[in-house]
């Protein structure tokens, strides 16, 4: 597709095809990177995590008979066995997590079109702040009515109307 955007850079009207193919071609490239670099962090987590219990059971064990039955004890009595594999649970959930947000990632490096979506949202909630804004402006100035015909849609402003009618 690549010479397909090339050509249709020289047409007027299509000058930012190029532009947008190259960094839609560099996104798509970065996700093997950004992938390898997740796992192999993640890998070194879960090493850790199994190494971590390894230390554990052999303060607790040796050859398979009991060191320290007292310690032993301590361990079973509290829980031990849950923390004992929750640092190599959550490096997994971690590690699923950071590969699945591979695209977004990469997309943070180089973007390809993904912040027009972003900046649509933006203006959204500006135009909801604003109408906010100015229904709180005209309840204080005395427009009581505009500010209760906006609220009577709402279930606060329902329960508001039926407390000030005495039902």
């Amino acid at each position: 597709m690549g010479p397909i955007a090339v050509g249709m850079a020289l047409v007027p009207g299509f000058e930012s095809s190029l532009y947008s193919w190259v960094s839609k071609f560099i996104n798509i490239n970065l996700y093997t990177f950004v992938a390898y670099t997740i796992i192999n962090i993640g890998q070194q987590l879960i090493a850790s995590g199994y190494e971590m219990e390894i230390e554990r059971y052999d303060t607790l064990l040796s050859n398979g008979t009991i060191t320290n039955l007292d310690a032993l004890m301590v361990y079973v009595s509290n829980s031990g066995m849950i923390y004992n594999q929750l640092f190599t649970c959550v490096a997994y959930v971690v590690t699923g997590i950071g590969v699945l947000m591979t695209p977004t990632i990469a997309d943070s490096i180089v973007s390809a079109g993904g912040a027009g979506a972003m900046t649509k949202m933006k203006s959204a909630a500006g135009k909801m702040a604003s109408s906010a804004k100015t229904a709180i402006l005209a309840a204080k100035t005395g427009g009581a009515s505009v500010a209760a015909s906006a609220a009577a849609g709402s279930a606060s402003g329902r329960v508001k109307e039926a407390m000030k009618n005495g039902k």
